[in-house]
């Protein structure tokens, strides 16, 4: 499953499980990301960095379950790097 988003959009990820006493852990390319936590991972405005895999580990005493990854693509603006330039014509 993929997600593309403009450059500095807000971007979310959420999963649903259920059980007790549930405890979630995201990934980002394989690495964990350090206090996500929750059900749910923000991204307040995605940047090129990051673009990559996503990934939620869901646990609890009776063991673990990985979520399936979720590709998040950044996309931006176009930008002009080159402007036109007037020209004159002479007729004949």
């Amino acid at each position: 499953m993929g997600f593309t988003m403009p450059f500095g959009q807000p971007a979310e990820f959420s999963v649903s499980a259920t059980g007790d006493t549930l405890t979630y852990a995201w990934y980002f390319n394989n690495s964990v990301i350090p206090g996500a936590l929750t059900s749910t991972l923000s991204i307040p405005a995605a940047a090129a960095g990051n673009a990559g895999d996503y990934k939620a580990v869901v646990s609890n005493a009776g063991g673990a379950v990985t979520s399936s990854v979720a590709t998040l693509t950044v996309v931006f603006r176009p930008t002009i790097t080159n402007q036109p330039k007037s020209q004159t014509v002479v007729s004949n």
